[in-house]
């Protein structure tokens, strides 16, 4: 018995196993990757196709924010890039993209839950809402070269509010 295992060349066999296994091992994992973001952007209880974003709508329509939209965006934008997908191998971690500093889920809390409509003296250094909206939408669409909005206009972005005396 002894003699049968030892015409086995043991180290050519680990150094086989040892070049196909890893890259057996990334594309098993870039393969389950793809279908947890396809199956993730496929759930709609997981991802809501539009959300209402209305809580500072005094001079403006509420804005309806093509959540959809913008998740399959930054999909299409990590699709090739292993980097990438290796960063965001959790549904939740692509949510914090834009849902920061909240506990990873995919269903995390809204902005209002941290960003007040004024600025609160006990944490002087957190935007308001207002403004976290803004440095959100407008960093992002600054940072990765989106094209809208054309401007930096209120009305690009939102429909003003008719007034109440308009006949």
């Amino acid at each position: 018995m002894l003699g049968k295992l030892l015409k086995y060349d043991f180290r050519s066999m680990w150094k086989q196993f040892s070049v196909i296994w890893p890259a057996a091992l990334i594309l098993a994992a870039n393969c389950l990757l793809d279908f947890v973001l396809l199956s993730f952007l496929e759930a709609p209880e997981a991802c809501p196709y539009k959300v209402e974003i209305g809580s500072l709508s005094d001079k403006f329509e509420p804005n309806l924010f093509n959540h959809r939209r913008h998740v399959s965006s930054l999909m299409k934008r990590i699709e090739g890039d292993n980097l990438a997908k290796a960063f965001h191998s959790e549904p939740e971690i692509l949510c914090a993209t834009c849902h920061h500093r909240s506990p990873l889920s995919a269903t995390p809390p809204k902005c209002g839950s941290c960003h007040s409509a004024k600025i609160d003296p006990r944490v002087p250094e957190r935007p308001t809402l207002k403004a976290a909206y803004h440095l959100q939408c407008m960093g992002c669409h600054d940072g990765m070269d989106v094209a809208r909005p054309l401007d930096t206009s209120c009305a690009s972005c939102h429909k003003p509010r008719a007034t109440e005396n308009a006949n």
